[in-house]
């Protein structure tokens, strides 16, 4: 069993939950945002994430969700590799490099385990690294 199935399922099919625990729900049965916390606390640094970083996380990838909405007119399950794109251009004429290089992380290891999870088939991040130099100097 690996970490994540570990964090989820209960070891044993014969072990009971607590009379007022909920039983865990299937990933795919989970909304956008009950998604998006688990994938903050079950994938960043591997469930062992400083609040810092997961804060990190947090703020960049509503960034990136805001920026879809706004941009695209569609969320995040409805991203292509050219949105992605679109996106790390954006950041770069915002933040800094260093700012970048973690957003885009954060959108590759969120759609890396939205694939995982079933809500994805591709994911449109893979490859997509900050640009060698910032494109508004």
């Amino acid at each position: 069993m690996n970490n994540l199935t570990a964090a989820v399922l209960p070891e044993t099919p014969s072990t009971t939950l607590p009379h007022d625990a909920k039983p865990q729900r299937d990933f795919a049965d989970l909304t956008p945002d009950e998604l998006f916390e688990k994938f903050l606390r079950l994938t960043i640094a591997d469930g062992d994430a400083s609040p810092r970083t997961i804060k990190s996380y947090r703020e960049g990838l509503k960034i990136f969700i805001a920026w879809g909405k706004e941009n695209l007119g569609y969320g995040a399950e409805q991203c292509t590799n050219e949105d992605i794109l679109h996106y790390r251009k954006f950041l770069s004429n915002h933040f800094k490099k260093s700012t970048v290089r973690i957003r885009l992380q954060a959108v590759r290891i969120l759609y890396k385990r939205l694939q995982r999870w079933g809500r994805r088939s591709d994911n449109p991040a893979y490859g997509i690294k900050a640009s060698k130099d910032r494109t508004d100097q």
